[in-house]
């Protein structure tokens, strides 16, 4: 995970006020001498993500003090076992400052892996890992030589690529599937631990080897055109909608209530969505969190649920993008509503009881106390009601996304009795600005509340 250099600085600058001061603090009380080397070491991934309490593969402000307070004996190792790197039972300084470390940089597989891999008769393979802070990874082989394997077939074919996910504690990742080749599909098996080594398997024949260097972090592009979302995994309706008409450039964001789901892309044959995927993207099966695929070109696109039997219950739908587009759906599916911001005054104030002018994505900042970070939400409403998204790069709200009941047109809540007890409000100010806090009372880990100030994004 990549951050700007001012980002960075701001962020040291706030941990500093507080987090760093305990560490510091409790250094002096026990009479340590730190020695801070090596922890940004190039090598195999490590085996757990030190802070990262709910496993999430991101270490949250909260979460930074939660550790502080169990190193300081005031709560239990088991509200954040992560931070006891060594499994010694305590939290020393070391520890907590690799925790800090992980929340400003990330935990550590996101970015690009490459590796060179000897096959048969003189042949090799060159792999390109793409690994995204969402989880999502993508794994291109171009593969050459001029023998008659099925290596030298896939070399004739030119290259292939494969996607699928990799797990964000210990970055491991199996990608598998098949590449046309001259000869017929060949089937590919890639499977092994992001900055350590992987296995390779062509038509069964396998292959060793270890990914080059430390990646090389990227940060994903923001979109550029507009973002449709598609809510997977509510109860009766898989994909809502299952149908969307989106302009050239725009996105489409897939986002799990539940699951396991996974959205597969498929052709369009004979107006409805095939049940074979065809390369296009790939989700993997997942219960949370957010897909998202950009599409460019006009056309018909397909897509499905690829966990076994979910198809076959009709769980697909499509995607038309504007322009000439290469087929026309006979199927009779009615699109729901996206929900845009409307532009036309003859369009309603409210959308299921909310006012429009909380639709739509926000930007803004979470206050922690004396401390802050940016924070970015998506405030919907489908067939069920609002519906909050925490797209900020360290999310501060859980579960998520949440199911909002509305006050008033003005006024969302959520509150779950626990333990532990949460309570979360937004509501629309004079300034049309969205506040709103974000409370947790856990006596096993005190937490800050966050309290938001967003504005629209035009």
């Amino acid at each position: 995970m990549a951050c700007s250099a001012v980002f960075s600085m701001q962020r040291v600058a706030v941990l500093s006020l507080d987090v760093l001061r305990a560490v510091l603090a409790l250094a002096a009380r026990v009479s340590l001498v730190m020695v801070v080397v090596g922890f940004m070491a190039a090598g195999p991934a490590r085996a757990q993500c030190a802070g990262d309490c709910d496993g999430n593969g991101r270490v949250t402000i909260n979460e930074l003090i939660g550790s502080v307070r169990i190193a300081l004996g005031n709560a239990a190792l088991q509200s954040c076992g992560s931070v006891d790197l060594n499994g010694n039972g305590r939290v020393a300084v070391n520890e907590l400052i690799a925790a800090v470390s992980n929340a400003l940089n990330g935990c550590g597989f996101a970015g690009i892996y490459t590796a060179t891999v000897a096959l048969d008769d003189g042949e090799s393979a060159e792999i390109e890992v793409r690994a995204a802070s969402n989880q999502q990874i993508s794994a291109a082989l171009s593969i050459t030589g001029d023998a008659s394997s099925a290596a030298a077939q896939l070399a004739q074919a030119g290259s292939g690529t494969l996607t699928g996910q990799f797990d964000p504690v210990n970055g491991s990742f199996l990608v598998s599937g098949s590449i046309p080749g001259p000869g017929g599909d060949i089937q590919i098996r890639f499977g092994g631990t992001l900055g350590g080594s992987f296995t390779l398997e062509i038509n069964g024949r396998s292959y060793g080897g270890s990914f080059n260097a430390a990646p090389t972090a990227t940060p994903e592009p923001t979109p550029q055109g507009t973002v449709h979302v598609i809510v997977v995994g509510q109860s009766g309706v898989p994909f809502d909608p299952e149908v969307l008409v989106i302009d050239p450039g725009d996105t489409v964001e897939w986002m799990w209530v539940a699951g396991p789901h996974s959205v597969r892309s498929s052709a369009v044959v004979s107006g409805q969505p095939s049940c074979s995927p065809d390369g296009l993207f790939d989700s993997g099966p997942r219960s949370s969190g957010v897909f998202r695929h950009t599409f460019d070109t006009p056309g018909m696109y397909g897509f499905h649920c690829g966990v076994v039997g979910h198809c076959d219950a009709f769980e697909s739908g499509y995607i038309e993008v504007r322009g000439p587009a290469t087929a026309t759906p006979s199927r009779t599916l009615t699109p729901s509503p996206t929900f845009a911001i409307p532009t036309s005054t003859a369009t309603p104030d409210t959308v299921g009881g909310v006012s429009t002018r909380m639709l739509g994505f926000f930007s803004g900042t979470a206050t922690f106390g004396t401390f802050s970070q940016p924070a970015r939400f998506q405030i919907m409403v489908d067939s069920f009601g609002p519906l909050v998204n925490d797209l900020s790069q360290f999310p501060s709200v859980s579960p998520n996304p949440v199911r909002m009941s509305v006050v008033s047109p003005t006024e969302l809540s959520y509150s779950d009795a626990g333990p532990p007890i949460v309570s979360f409000t937004l509501s629309l100010n004079a300034s049309s600005h969205v506040v709103g806090r974000y409370e947790v009372t856990d006596p096993l880990m005190p937490r800050l509340p966050a309290d938001f100030d967003l504005v629209r994004e035009e």
